[in-house]
């Protein structure tokens, strides 16, 4: 028997993958090169994390 799980076939592997933006990340950089990839190189450094409404009730207990 195959169970097909999301329209897909059980086991096959997709042949897309495609991702979506859950929200938006505001900082003092605009460009990636300069911007810290640790935050221990980025103290006193404000942002702000902008979570998209329809994924907030998905990320409360995170």
């Amino acid at each position: 028997m195959v169970i097909k799980e999301s329209g897909m076939l059980k086991n096959q592997k997709p042949s897309e993958i495609v991702y979506r933006p859950i929200g938006i990340i505001h900082s003092p950089f605009n460009e990636p090169r300069g911007t810290p990839i640790q935050s221990v190189s980025a103290q006193n450094i404000e942002g702000t994390v902008e979570v998209y409404p329809d994924y907030v009730e998905g990320l409360e207990d995170l």
